[in-house]
């Protein structure tokens, strides 16, 4: 069962974070690729935070995926 609130990042953005976290990439260097590649943030935003990568990898979505 599912706790909380449902997340609203894109599956494809969380893969691409989990994904990038196995190859042993810093918080803030997948936040930097995610920036240069502009994808855009939740809220909408154009930069991505080190901070939103780890919220991001801490979620229950990316947890299901390692």
């Amino acid at each position: 069962m599912r706790l909380g609130r449902p997340s609203e990042t894109p599956a494809e953005v969380t893969t691409r974070i989990v994904e990038a976290k196995a190859r042993g990439l810093s918080l803030r260097t997948i936040a930097a690729e995610l920036t240069e590649a502009g994808i855009p943030t939740v809220r909408g935003g154009t930069t991505w935070y080190a901070s939103t990568v780890r919220t991001v990898l801490k979620s229950q979505d990316a947890a299901a995926m390692a």
